[in-house]
């Protein structure tokens, strides 16, 4: 058995660790005689909380003391049996497993819970008050296997036996038992922190009677180590072959993206090269649209000033139009005071007429061609000086304006009044 356990901690020490960690799985094996551990340790820092546990086999040799300290201060039995605090003692004996079955035992409490508790397994099997403010004393004696006066003495084994500075909870204690005794011992202890008092250091102190460290659990968990240390080359094996894998397939895709990277600078490039086209085509669109802009910027001035000189032509052609219907209005008056006097000239013409054939005489109307008569007014004085030649004539003429179509009109009258009376155009008076 030795021997087995020594080819196992050879082969096995590189993944555990120092010795400290193979002192960790070692039990210690009690007979009902005086066999014993016992030394006072540094209780200052559990004085006002603590718990103990400890992996415990028993063989069913009376009550079994775990431990005791400082005779009455602190006691605790495999069995449940005169367990408790400051001299107060419960006998817990119910929830324990079956005699030589390995279990975890736990102690806790603390001065603001005021509650010791026992757990076996994870759960509590007794529980009781403490005093108020009563607190722990230090300098007291540990004694492993054996209470005071040689009584109480513990057959068995036990491993891993803490002491915390802290008043450990449900939860916590659960997860000690879930882990199990192997997985506990060589994995750093989840409350390193607050162990105060360890099984390494207590595995190794001078013992009384025949107390011996048993490996034959050991043994089972550097077993348990090295297969799980197989399953753990086995799954780096294969975790080599998918590494293995991944490379390759990274590679792969590193040629492919290579590939793909070429064909798309490739594509970028000429991407580039339309670019560059496409801006000097907008370039020359933009100067294309800016020309275009001027150009519509200058017809709109165009466009205004013709718009203006088209107001002012329009302006000025309403004013000719304008002028013209006054011209007309002016026209029609005209028009109609030349045939006012047309017809006062007809109506003097038949007068002169009708004077002319009832005197028997000829009229020179040529007189009235003189320019001493041309565009003026024919005034009485012109009556008068006239009247020696047609007297009553010259008198129906005051008042009228000697235009030229008065004077053609005259004209008409004289060469009509002349055909008449058998003379020629041009005869003298």
């Amino acid at each position: 058995m030795i021997l087995l356990f020594s080819i196992l901690s050879l082969l096995i020490m590189s993944s555990l660790g120092t010795t400290e960690t193979l002192l960790k799985m070692t039990a210690i094996k009690f007979t009902v005689n005086d066999d014993n551990i016992e030394y006072y340790p540094d209780w200052s820092r559990l004085t006002t909380a603590f718990s103990a546990c400890v992996w415990v086999k028993d063989l069913g040799s009376g009550y079994n003391t775990i431990f005791s300290y400082h005779t009455n201060e602190l006691v605790m039995m495999a069995n449940g049996y005169f367990t408790g605090i400051f001299s107060a003692y419960q006998h817990f004996n119910s929830g324990f497993p079956t005699k030589g079955t390995w279990f975890l035992a736990c102690m806790t409490w603390s001065l603001s819970s005021r509650e010791q508790r026992y757990y076996v397994n994870g759960k509590v099997i007794g529980s009781q008050q403490t005093p108020s403010g009563r607190s722990l004393r230090t300098g007291g004696k540990l004694k492993l296997g054996m209470w005071y006066a040689s009584v109480f003495r513990f057959g068995g084994e036990m491993m891993y036996l803490n002491f915390y500075s802290k008043e450990l909870t449900s939860s916590e204690i659960a997860r000690m038992v879930q882990k199990g005794m192997c997985a506990l011992v060589a994995e750093e202890d989840e409350h390193e922190a607050s162990r105060v008092i360890k099984w390494e250091d207590l595995i190794q102190l001078e013992r009384s009677g025949k107390a011996t460290n048993t490996y034959e659990y050991a043994n089972e968990c550097l077993v348990n180590a090295i297969n799980k240390q197989n399953e753990v080359i086995e799954e780096l094996k294969d975790s080599r072959q998918e590494l293995e894998n991944i490379r390759l397939e990274k590679e792969e895709m590193e040629e492919k993206l290579s590939t793909k990277m070429n064909a798309t600078l490739a594509e970028l490039e000429v991407t580039r090269e339309e670019k560059n086209e496409m801006e000097t085509e907008l370039e020359d669109v933009n100067t294309r649209l800016n020309s275009t802009i001027s150009e519509l910027e200058e017809t709109q001035k165009n466009k205004h000033t013709m718009e203006t000189e088209l107001e002012d032509v329009n302006t000025r052609l309403n004013a000719t139009i304008s002028e013209l219907e006054e011209t007309q209005k002016n026209k029609e008056k005209v028009e109609q005071k030349l045939d006012e006097i047309s017809s006062r000239l007809n109506s003097t013409l038949d007068e002169l007429e009708e004077m002319s054939g009832s005197e028997y005489r000829t009229w020179d109307w040529n007189i009235f061609l003189s320019e001493e008569f041309l565009n003026r007014t024919f005034t009485t004085e012109d009556a008068q000086l006239l009247r020696s030649s047609w007297e009553d004539a010259a008198g129906k003429m005051v008042g009228v304006t000697m235009t030229k179509e008065v004077i053609e009109l005259l004209n008409h009258i004289t060469d009509k009044t002349n055909c008449g009376n058998g003379h020629s155009p041009d005869t003298s008076p």
